[in-house]
């Protein structure tokens, strides 16, 4: 017969493995998707993001996009950089205010969005992975110190999470967003025009 402390412990340590399996599925993960930086395969490059003072309180985040990284307008990525983070592996989730798709030469004919300056440095917008991000305290602060600076930093990306909502059923459909809410309405707006 098991006393009221042994069932205490015994559901500490069943809570404590399920932690510890997530933290390893999700170190397994960023492994997997970032395995430029831990030499499994050459020539695919490293995650450098640039990072941009948009405001004094709001930074946009680029980076190349992964090849195989796919994502749906309206979900979230988990962003690791070691360089900016004072604890190792913390991760902050931030929305994907990039569109998910293939090049197609109609659609620069509709959204000519690969002007200098649109989404940085003539590169068309399918291509990189895009985050805006609204300055606090703490990690925020030290990546708006970083683009102060003009500088890069080294990112490592677990995700895309969530289930956005689905707007194709939807003759009409208006979206208001403002501060770093436009990460989220933006690329469903882009994904609604193609």
């Amino acid at each position: 017969m098991l006393t009221s402390t042994s069932r205490v412990t015994y559901w500490f340590w069943v809570s404590f493995l399920i932690w510890g399996l997530d933290r390893l599925i999700r170190v397994v993960r960023v492994v997997a998707f970032n395995h430029s930086y831990f030499g499994f395969r050459k020539g695919s490059g490293t995650m450098d993001a640039s990072v941009e003072l948009i405001s004094p309180r709001f930074v946009r985040l680029r980076l190349r996009r992964p090849p195989h990284f796919t994502w749906s307008p309206g979900q979230t990525a988990y962003l690791i950089m070691p360089g900016v983070s004072t604890i190792p592996f913390e991760a902050h989730p931030f929305t994907i205010a990039s569109v998910d798709t293939v090049h197609d030469e109609t659609q620069d004919a509709i959204m000519p969005i690969t002007k200098e300056g649109a989404f940085g440095e003539s590169k068309p917008y399918w291509k990189e992975l895009v985050f805006f991000i609204n300055v606090r305290g703490g990690f925020t602060k030290n990546l708006r110190d970083v683009a102060e600076k003009g500088g890069k930093v080294k990112v490592f990306v677990d995700g895309p999470y969530g289930k956005p909502p689905d707007l194709t059923d939807y003759d009409t459909s208006v979206l208001i967003a403002g501060g770093s809410g436009v990460s989220f309405a933006l690329p469903l707006l882009l994904d609604g025009i193609k």
